[in-house]
C-alpha cells in the first residue's frame, strides 16, 4: 500500500488534528489558526479512492493522483477570537469521536465569544473549561457544550488538557487534567453520551495527564501512557512505571465505566 495525498481538509496552522472512518464516511478535525479560525470539522459521505495515470508533471500527480467522491461538508463547531493566523488561540484540541447521530469534537478553552459565567474574551490570563462540540451527522446542526463550569477570573482552579476516547457507541470517556494557582495538578474522568450529556464524573486524583499522552480502551479499561525522564518510582493510581537509565515511560489504567 502506497500513501497519497487528498487536500480536502484545510486549516492554517493546525494544531491539533482527528481522523474517524464510519460508515463509508469519512470525519477530519482539525485545530486551526486561521482559515478558518476555530475547530474545524470536515465530512466526506460516501468517501472513497480511485487512482488513475497520468503523465503531466511531478506537482500535478502529487495533489490529483487520487480524488474523493462523495458529498462534501465542512463546517467550524467553534470558533476562536482573535486575528486571523495568530497562533494563541485560547484553547486546545482534545479528540474527535463519531456516535449513531453526532460528530463530536472536545477541547479546552477560554470563554472566547461563547462566555462562561457571563466572562467573554481569550486572554492568556482567563481559565480554561472543558467543552464538546456535537454536530449532527445528517443535518450538520451543530451545538457546544461547556462540560466544566469554572469563572475564568476568579477560579482557583483551570483545565490544562484533555483527551475523549471512544467507549462504546454512545459512550465517551473524556480524561482532562486541571491546575491550581499553585501549580497542583489533578487527573479527573467524565462520560458523556452522544448529545454531549454528562453520565457521570469523578476526579481519579493527583496527577498528570503527561505530555502528549496515548490513550486506548481495551476490555472496559482505559489506559494512557506518556513519557516522563523524572519518573523513577511510582504510588498512588499510578498503574505501572518502567525506568531506564532514569527515564520513565508511564501507564496508568482506569474502569472506563
Amino acid at each position: 500500500m502506497k500513501a497519497r495525498e487528498s487536500n480536502v481538509s484545510f486549516t492554517s496552522h493546525s494544531f491539533g488534528q482527528g481522523v474517524r472512518f464510519k460508515d463509508s464516511n469519512l470525519f477530519l478535525a482539525n485545530h486551526g489558526d486561521g482559515s478558518p479560525r476555530g475547530m474545524h470539522l470536515t465530512v466526506l459521505n460516501s468517501y472513497r479512492v480511485d487512482s488513475y495515470t497520468s503523465k503531466t508533471s511531478e506537482s500535478y500527480v502529487h495533489h490529483n493522483a487520487y480524488k474523493a467522491w462523495g458529498n462534501r461538508n465542512d463546517c467550524t463547531t467553534f470558533d476562536f477570537m482573535g486575528e486571523d493566523g495568530d497562533n494563541y488561540t485560547g484553547a486546545s484540541f482534545g479528540g474527535m469521536e463519531v456516535g449513531p447521530a453526532n460528530v463530536l469534537i472536545c477541547g479546552c478553552s477560554a470563554p472566547q465569544s461563547y462566555g462562561v459565567k457571563g466572562v467573554k474574551g481569550f486572554d492568556y490570563r482567563l481559565k480554561y473549561n472543558l467543552f464538546v462540540t456535537v454536530t449532527n451527522r445528517t443535518t450538520g446542526k451543530n451545538s457546544r457544550v461547556w462540560l466544566t463550569n469554572y469563572h475564568p477570573k476568579t477560579s482557583k482552579v483551570s483545565v490544562e488538557e484533555c483527551i475523549m476516547v471512544k467507549i462504546a457507541d454512545n459512550r465517551f470517556g473524556i480524561l482532562y487534567e486541571t491546575q491550581d494557582n499553585a501549580g497542583r495538578s489533578s487527573v479527573r474522568y467524565m462520560v458523556i453520551d452522544g448529545s454531549g450529556k454528562k453520565v457521570f464524573s469523578r476526579i481519579l486524583g493527583k496527577g498528570t495527564l503527561g505530555y502528549n499522552p496515548f490513550v486506548t480502551y481495551s476490555k472496559g479499561y482505559l489506559y494512557w501512557c506518556y513519557y516522563n525522564p523524572f519518573v523513577t518510582y511510582s504510588k498512588g493510581y499510578l498503574y505501572w512505571c518502567y525506568s531506564d537509565y532514569g527515564h520513565g515511560v508511564v501507564v496508568n489504567r482506569i474502569a472506563a465505566l
